[in-house]
């Protein structure tokens, strides 16, 4: 992936500002929780207090 130049970054928060109305972003990160099957011999490693589960993180732009 080439290096982002100061005007690539610059239009990227312009587009956030455009579309979403959040000034000075660059960049936007969301999370879901994944259920799963408790893997055998992994205790509580992937638990909580309820289920177990994996966090699914994802790092986004203004258009997705």
């Amino acid at each position: 992936m080439p290096e982002k130049t100061n005007d690539d970054w610059v239009n990227i928060a312009n587009d956030f500002y455009r579309k979403k109305q959040f000034a000075n972003c660059v960049g936007a990160v969301d999370r879901k929780h994944v259920r799963i099957k408790m893997p055998t011999g992994s205790e509580s490693l992937l638990c909580n207090y309820k289920y177990c589960l994996v966090l699914l993180l994802a790092l986004v732009v203004a258009d997705y």
